[in-house]
Protein backbone atom coordinates (compact mmCIF):
# COMPACT_ATOMS: atom_id res chain seq x y z
CA UNK A 1 0.00 0.00 0.00
CA UNK A 2 2.96 2.15 0.19
CA UNK A 3 3.11 2.55 -3.59
CA UNK A 4 -0.05 3.91 -3.59
CA UNK A 5 0.52 6.19 -1.19
CA UNK A 6 3.52 7.51 -2.46
CA UNK A 7 2.12 7.42 -6.25
CA UNK A 8 -0.81 10.07 -4.29
CA UNK A 9 1.78 12.40 -2.74
CA UNK A 10 3.70 12.34 -6.33
CA UNK A 11 0.33 14.04 -7.66
CA UNK A 12 -0.38 10.43 -9.53
CA UNK A 13 -3.69 9.60 -8.46
CA UNK A 14 -4.80 7.53 -10.97
CA UNK A 15 -1.88 5.54 -10.71
CA UNK A 16 -1.89 5.29 -7.10
CA UNK A 17 -5.40 4.64 -7.66
CA UNK A 18 -4.79 1.37 -9.74
CA UNK A 19 -2.33 -0.21 -7.94
CA UNK A 20 -4.36 0.07 -4.77
CA UNK A 21 -7.36 -1.57 -6.75
CA UNK A 22 -4.66 -4.34 -7.52
CA UNK A 23 -4.38 -4.45 -4.03
CA UNK A 24 -7.90 -5.40 -3.14
CA UNK A 25 -8.50 -7.46 -5.55
CA UNK A 26 -5.47 -9.82 -4.43
CA UNK A 27 -5.49 -8.91 -1.10
CA UNK A 28 -9.82 -8.37 -0.03
CA UNK A 29 -9.34 -9.12 3.26
CA UNK A 30 -7.08 -5.95 3.60
CA UNK A 31 -9.20 -3.25 5.80
CA UNK A 32 -6.72 -0.70 4.95
CA UNK A 33 -6.34 -1.19 1.30
CA UNK A 34 -9.98 -0.86 0.96
CA UNK A 35 -10.07 2.02 3.16
CA UNK A 36 -7.22 3.66 1.01
CA UNK A 37 -8.63 2.77 -2.51
CA UNK A 38 -11.89 4.00 -1.35
CA UNK A 39 -11.08 7.03 0.28
CA UNK A 40 -9.06 7.94 -3.27
CA UNK A 41 -11.53 6.73 -5.79
CA UNK A 42 -14.35 9.06 -3.89
CA UNK A 43 -11.88 11.62 -3.90
CA UNK A 44 -10.80 11.32 -7.73
CA UNK A 45 -14.27 11.02 -8.73
CA UNK A 46 -13.94 7.86 -9.29
CA UNK A 47 -16.09 5.74 -6.81
CA UNK A 48 -17.58 3.29 -9.53
CA UNK A 49 -13.89 1.96 -10.43
CA UNK A 50 -13.61 0.92 -6.46
CA UNK A 51 -16.99 -0.61 -6.31
CA UNK A 52 -16.16 -2.00 -9.59
CA UNK A 53 -12.70 -3.68 -8.38
CA UNK A 54 -15.03 -4.86 -4.97
CA UNK A 55 -17.73 -6.79 -6.84
CA UNK A 56 -15.01 -8.21 -9.14
CA UNK A 57 -13.85 -9.50 -6.04
CA UNK A 58 -15.96 -11.00 -4.41
CA UNK A 59 -18.02 -12.64 -7.60
CA UNK A 60 -14.56 -14.28 -7.56
CA UNK A 61 -14.72 -15.59 -3.95
CA UNK A 62 -18.18 -16.70 -4.40
CA UNK A 63 -16.49 -19.42 -6.95
CA UNK A 64 -15.23 -20.16 -3.87
CA UNK A 65 -17.96 -20.72 -1.87
CA UNK A 66 -16.51 -18.64 0.53
CA UNK A 67 -19.72 -16.79 1.95
CA UNK A 68 -18.23 -14.58 4.93
CA UNK A 69 -15.11 -12.77 2.98
CA UNK A 70 -17.89 -12.52 -0.01
CA UNK A 71 -20.51 -11.27 2.90
CA UNK A 72 -17.96 -8.14 3.78
CA UNK A 73 -16.88 -7.28 0.12
CA UNK A 74 -20.70 -6.78 -1.07
CA UNK A 75 -21.13 -4.91 2.43
CA UNK A 76 -17.97 -2.59 1.35
CA UNK A 77 -19.55 -2.69 -2.26
CA UNK A 78 -22.78 -1.62 -0.70
CA UNK A 79 -21.75 1.38 0.82
CA UNK A 80 -19.45 2.42 -1.32
CA UNK A 81 -22.84 2.49 -3.88
CA UNK A 82 -24.84 4.37 -0.82
CA UNK A 83 -22.92 6.86 0.29
CA UNK A 84 -19.90 7.68 -2.42
CA UNK A 85 -22.24 6.95 -5.94
CA UNK A 86 -25.63 8.02 -4.41
CA UNK A 87 -26.76 4.85 -6.18
CA UNK A 88 -29.02 3.47 -4.00
CA UNK A 89 -30.89 1.20 -6.66
CA UNK A 90 -27.35 -0.72 -6.84
CA UNK A 91 -26.84 -0.23 -3.04
CA UNK A 92 -30.38 -2.43 -2.69
CA UNK A 93 -29.14 -4.73 -5.31
CA UNK A 94 -25.57 -5.52 -3.23
CA UNK A 95 -27.44 -5.28 0.26
CA UNK A 96 -29.76 -7.62 -1.06
CA UNK A 97 -27.02 -10.19 -2.17
CA UNK A 98 -25.47 -9.62 0.93
CA UNK A 99 -28.17 -10.80 2.17
CA UNK A 100 -28.26 -14.41 0.13
CA UNK A 101 -24.89 -15.35 1.32
CA UNK A 102 -26.51 -15.86 4.96
CA UNK A 103 -23.39 -14.30 6.73
CA UNK A 104 -23.47 -10.47 8.33
CA UNK A 105 -27.04 -10.40 7.79
CA UNK A 106 -28.11 -7.37 10.70
CA UNK A 107 -25.60 -4.97 8.61
CA UNK A 108 -27.38 -6.47 5.40
CA UNK A 109 -30.94 -5.28 7.01
CA UNK A 110 -29.78 -2.33 8.03
CA UNK A 111 -28.33 -1.46 4.96
CA UNK A 112 -31.49 -2.37 3.23
CA UNK A 113 -33.87 -1.27 6.11
CA UNK A 114 -31.69 2.26 5.43
CA UNK A 115 -31.74 3.04 1.63
CA UNK A 116 -35.95 1.40 1.26
CA UNK A 117 -36.14 4.69 3.91
CA UNK A 118 -34.31 6.88 1.62
CA UNK A 119 -36.71 5.81 -1.38
CA UNK A 120 -39.54 5.67 0.83
CA UNK A 121 -40.20 1.43 -0.01
CA UNK A 122 -41.96 1.31 3.45
CA UNK A 123 -42.51 -2.64 2.20
CA UNK A 124 -38.85 -3.34 2.04
CA UNK A 125 -38.42 -1.20 5.31
CA UNK A 126 -40.83 -3.07 6.66
CA UNK A 127 -39.45 -6.21 5.64
CA UNK A 128 -36.00 -5.74 7.11
CA UNK A 129 -37.32 -4.31 10.04
CA UNK A 130 -39.03 -7.11 10.74
CA UNK A 131 -36.51 -9.53 10.10
CA UNK A 132 -34.08 -7.54 12.73
CA UNK A 133 -36.33 -7.97 15.24
CA UNK A 134 -36.55 -11.52 14.90
CA UNK A 135 -33.02 -11.99 14.54
CA UNK A 136 -33.20 -9.67 17.95
CA UNK A 137 -34.97 -12.00 19.71
CA UNK A 138 -33.45 -15.41 18.61
CA UNK A 139 -30.26 -14.25 19.27
CA UNK A 140 -28.07 -14.04 22.85
CA UNK A 141 -27.00 -10.45 23.59
CA UNK A 142 -23.52 -9.77 22.01
CA UNK A 143 -24.10 -11.97 18.96
CA UNK A 144 -25.31 -10.76 15.27
CA UNK A 145 -29.08 -9.54 15.68
CA UNK A 146 -28.98 -10.04 19.87
CA UNK A 147 -28.32 -6.41 20.66
CA UNK A 148 -29.72 -4.25 17.75
CA UNK A 149 -33.08 -3.41 18.69
CA UNK A 150 -32.21 -1.46 21.97
CA UNK A 151 -35.42 0.58 22.99
CA UNK A 152 -37.55 -1.19 19.77
CA UNK A 153 -35.74 0.67 17.15
CA UNK A 154 -33.50 -0.15 14.19
CA UNK A 155 -30.38 2.26 14.52
CA UNK A 156 -29.91 3.38 10.30
CA UNK A 157 -26.93 5.59 10.76
CA UNK A 158 -28.70 9.06 9.71
CA UNK A 159 -31.72 7.82 11.82
CA UNK A 160 -33.98 5.63 12.88
CA UNK A 161 -36.23 3.03 12.16
CA UNK A 162 -39.19 2.72 14.34
CA UNK A 163 -39.97 -0.73 15.62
Amino acid sequence: MRVGEVLEKLGRRDEALEALLKIVQKVPDSAAAHAQARALAAKSGQAGRYLEAVTNAADQLRRANDAPRVADLLLRAGEAAEHDLRDVARATALYHRVEQTGQRLADALTGLARVSLKVGDEAEQRRAAAQLRRMAQIAPPGREGGSLLSRGRVPLGDGELPG
